[in-house]
């Protein structure tokens, strides 16, 4: 019997297992000892107990000279008990009423001197916690995921303390175990690093040794060993959640819009250190912080980034996917949904499965998961599959993905996805010509024309240089957007970048310049149409920490113009297909040109600016975006934020009109305590036709937000959003800022933890 060609998906495996002959750089050899401790009392004071284990120093200097020794010396100690790990720095400061510290909403970290923790608690070299405090006493923290990505959505349930003293400050932190997933006291210990940032200085120092190129990873942070007595992470938290609404449309009267779902339940079950399994029951999605008004000129929709509670915690995990196959804002109203989450071994992995409504009020059944197995120290797997389907239609996707690495940074990634989608024999209602209700049937569409994606890319650093090149091959029906985030099907891209960072002596009036090349190429799977473009961009920080860029870039592409049956387009005019639907293209030379700069953040009033000049389509488009901050206070700051954009000669904007877009934004930030903030955004949006006939479209929109921390995990919130319009047509005034929508919202969460 012949064994005959061998399958593609096997020559791939195959591909991704090699990694396990590969062995990257160990830079892990440091190790830290710890003892086991009663506990303590977080005052930010030093007491005796910490002086029972030898502390370690923070003695590499990252920025903003690398290798030369820091400022300030700077003492670590580490001790745990079985419930909790005790962290504490104490930073010595020659100059302590210099010292940088903002009262600021949790997270904020801006214009403060910082202490940062990193934890990589499973010790596979891929993931982890970090934890940090300003000398102001503002927690931030979040997860490492894929090595180097950083995601601050997660917040975890800890303490701290900070105390300014004549030497210097001291900050405490106490992270229960219970608060983080970990493998428990492991042989070979935790990952470990400690690092400190000076504002003033601009300068970054770390335990653990790395260079400004490559960054701080988690495989070169160090090792945490001595964790021999920890207790069962098993608990339960509880964080049920009430969301009042009361809106008044069109400058109407207020009424109340609230319903049994306005109250809810998130249920955290946690039966080891290792796995949680996360319920929900009418989640908690009414969104606080409230998205920035785009103005949007390109053909592709806006990625809205994801801040509703739920769907955070393992969200990192399918980040790390070339393609962006769950984009869970597609999940816009569930009702009921549930999460496992876990790592076992060298194996991570998350399941998603929730109830969700549309619009229309059909029901449908979403499902994502993901599993990444490590190989060697620095290589992966992983598996991907979703799931969206109702009484209409289904599309299911599967992906396998690798990454292989050698050396210090050297990669490959692999990637390949498939799809199965059917659009179901189903009856459909819409509304005719005459106004009345017609019901049709909509046949059973499949999607066979090649709906799989392939993509591969090489990473190679030498020294200051990096470079990269990939090829991705998307098939003609290959749409993901029902559950994910992608743009055009059926074509073959592939690009390549590279880049130099140069590091000038001590002393230049330029400390730092980057330069860098791209290019990029799309063609047809049959070569029928192509597309080319490139452009430099680079950048110089100067000594007084202020910033100057810019770059240009020119090339020849098609645009392409979606079929519209509401705006008369005949079907016939449109030829290829893609999942937007069918389109035709138009060709276009294009160019552009940008400078920009900032001034020194540190300073009480920075400002920055970014110019652009640009052709669009079959016109132009000329930018200006400017941005003024003004620290006011320790905790109260100003931001006055314009941007404008000017189009003309554009065929499908206003018939080509020249017309100017405007964004005029007012955001004030105050914090009375580290518990209570308040914001309050206003913004002018106009959009103005300037030809003989003239246009004015002018909106204000005010939003203000009241947030109070209460205790740990536990928040109230109180929003009010207020939209007004005002309108000229022909120089005629329709409307003089008529009352638009309104809402006030409050939103009430309690944390609970049942041990």
């Amino acid at each position: 019997m012949s064994c005959g060609r061998p399958k593609p998906i096997l020559v791939l495996l195959s591909i991704l297992l090699l990694p396990l002959l590969v062995s990257a750089q160990d830079n892990s050899s440091q190790i830290v000892h710890t003892v086991i401790s009663e506990p303590l009392t977080l005052d930010g004071h030093l007491e005796p107990a910490w002086f029972k284990v030898d502390p370690i120093t923070l003695d590499h200097q990252i920025e903003p000279e690398e290798g030369d020794p820091p400022s300030y010396p700077t003492r670590v100690f580490v001790l745990y008990t079985n419930e909790a790990l005790y962290v504490a720095y104490d930073c010595f400061d020659a100059a302590p009423d210099s010292i940088a510290g903002r009262v600021q909403r949790r997270d904020n970290d801006s214009n403060s001197d910082v202490v940062a923790l990193y934890l990589d608690t499973f010790r596979d070299r891929r993931s982890g916690y970090y934890f940090g405090v300003t000398a102001a006493g503002v927690q931030f923290d979040g997860t490492w995921n894929n090595e180097t990505d950083r995601d601050d959505t997660w917040d975890g349930i800890w303490e701290s303390a900070v105390t300014q003293n004549d030497s210097g400050y001291v900050v405490e932190m106490r992270i229960p175990f219970q608060s983080i997933r970990h493998g428990g006291p492991l042989p070979g210990g935790w990952g470990f690093n400690a690092m400190r940032w000076l504002e003033r200085n601009v300068e970054l120092i770390s335990w653990a040794k790395f260079d400004r190129p490559t960054g701080n990873r988690v495989n070169v942070w160090g090792t945490l060993l001595g964790l021999d007595e920890i207790e069962s992470a098993r608990h339960i938290e509880i964080l049920p959640h009430a969301v009042g609404r009361w809106d008044a449309d069109d400058g109407g009267k207020w009424h109340s819009v609230n319903e049994w779902e306005n109250i809810g339940i998130d249920l955290k079950l946690v039966p080891s250190s290792t796995w949680t399994l996360d319920l929900t029951y009418q989640p908690d999605f009414a969104q606080v912080d409230v998205d920035d008004e785009v103005i949007n000129l390109s053909d592709y929709p806006i990625y809205l980034e994801e801040k509703r509670p739920f769907f955070l915690e393992s969200l990192g995990l399918f980040n790390g996917i070339p393609i962006r196959m769950l984009y869970t804002r597609k999940i816009a109203d569930p009702d009921f949904g549930a999460r496992v989450t876990g790592q076992k071994g060298s194996t991570r992995s998350s399941i998603l499965a929730a109830r969700n409504q549309t619009e229309d009020g059909m029901l449908q059944a979403a499902f994502a998961g993901r599993a990444v197995r490590n190989l060697g120290r620095a290589s992966s797997i992983g598996l991907t599959s979703t799931s969206l389907s109702d009484t209409s239609f289904h599309a299911h996707t599967a992906a396998v993905d690798g990454r292989i690495r050698w050396g210090k940074e050297h990669e490959v990634t692999l990637f390949a996805a498939g799809l199965d989608k059917q659009v179901r024999e189903h009856l459909d209602t819409f509304e005719d010509v005459n106004g009345n209700d017609s019901t049709v049937v909509v046949p059973t569409d499949d999607y066979e024309n090649q709906p799989v994606a392939l993509r591969g890319t090489l990473f190679l650093a030498f020294n200051k240089w990096r470079g990269s090149t990939g090829v991705t091959y998307t098939g003609q029906d290959f749409d993901v957007n029902d559950l994910g985030f992608t743009g055009y099907s059926n074509t073959i891209s592939n690009s390549f970048w590279i880049q130099r960072v140069i590091y000038l002596p001590k002393g230049s009036v330029v400390d730092a310049m980057r330069h860098n090349i791209n290019y990029w190429q799309e063609i047809f799977p049959d070569g029928s149409h192509w597309e080319k473009g490139g452009n430099y961009n680079g950048y110089a920080r100067f000594a007084n920490n202020w910033y100057f860029g810019g770059g240009l870039g020119a090339g020849d592409g098609y645009f392409r113009y979606t079929y519209d049956a509401d705006d008369g387009d005949d079907i016939a005019d449109f030829p290829y297909r893609h999942n937007f639907g069918p389109y035709r293209i138009e060709y276009f030379l294009w160019h552009s040109q940008w400078l920009w700069f900032n001034s020194d953040y540190r300073k009480p009033v920075g400002f920055s600016m970014n110019i652009e000049n640009a052709t669009l389509r079959d016109g132009f488009r000329r930018a200006v975006d400017s941005d003024i901050q003004w620290k006011v206070l320790p905790n109260l700051e100003l931001n006055l934020n314009h941007t404008y954009i000017q189009v003309e000669d554009v065929s499908d904007r206003h018939a080509g009109s020249l017309t100017d877009y405007s964004i005029l934004r007012l955001k004030s930030r105050w914090s009375p305590t580290l518990d209570l903030s308040l914001r309050a955004t206003i913004q002018l949006v106009n959009d103005m036709v300037r030809e003989h006939d003239l246009e004015d479209e002018n909106a204000i929109l005010f939003n203000m937000l009241v947030a109070y921390n209460y205790s740990p995990g536990s928040w109230f919130y109180i929003v009010y959003d207020d939209t007004r319009d005002w309108y000229v047509d022909d120089g005629e005034t329709i409307g003089r800022w008529n009352v638009g929508d309104r809402t006030i919202r409050m939103k009430w969460t309690w944390f609970v933890s049942v041990p």
